[in-house]
């Protein structure tokens, strides 16, 4: 039936969706440990190429 149909939809449009929040987040914690581990040098870095 459509109802199912679209709610297959519905489930696979969120599930991405999670999917890439969850990757973007993952970005976003390795970015910030990553600052950490090299601190002064990342900032260094940033200023120099700005």
């Amino acid at each position: 039936s459509i109802k199912e149909k679209t709610s297959d939809q519905v489930h696979y449009f969120f599930a991405k969706l999670n999917c890439r929040l969850y990757r973007k987040k993952h970005e976003t914690t390795e970015l910030i440990s990553a600052n950490r581990l090299f601190g002064d040098k990342s900032t260094l870095f940033n200023e120099s190429f700005q």
